[in-house]
């Protein structure tokens, strides 16, 4: 488990001395701390509650409230699909150079993965969608 201290970044003295206290904690394998993210990681047997519990009793830490999970950044299905459809068209491109079969193939496929990367980053900053009728003309 990972111990997120906002407070003590930076503060590598009482990280350390907080990730070897709770290494002596019964079913506690490993504790290392990280002084750049502020964070200890607790690598153990017992059940995390019950050794939250055990730390919080020997004063390693005080317990609060459960802070609510962080969401990383949702994608729409309007940026999704298109972004999905760049980054499979781009590998067949790179299967058609790597097959030796360089044009038309994999010039075509690596093209039609840019609109559709324009098209997701359309989509992200609210832009119209650029038609297919915009793309530019191919040799051929």
């Amino acid at each position: 488990m990972r111990l997120r201290l906002p407070a003590l970044r930076g503060d590598a003295p009482r990280l350390a001395a907080l990730a070897l206290a709770l290494a002596g904690l019964p079913g506690v394998v490993a504790a290392e701390s990280a002084a750049l993210t502020g964070s200890v990681l607790v690598l153990h047997r017992a059940e995390s509650a019950g050794l939250l519990r055990a730390a919080e009793a020997a004063g390693l830490l005080r317990l609060t409230e459960e802070a609510p999970p962080v969401e990383g950044p949702s994608l729409s299905p309007a940026v999704f699909w298109p972004a999905v459809g760049a980054a499979a068209v781009a590998l067949l491109a790179l299967h058609q150079l790597l097959q030796r079969q360089v044009l038309p193939p994999a010039f075509s496929l690596a093209t039609q993965a840019l609109v559709l990367a324009r098209a997701a980053w359309a989509a992200q900053h609210g832009e119209a969608a650029p038609l297919a009728e915009d793309a530019p003309d191919l040799p051929g």
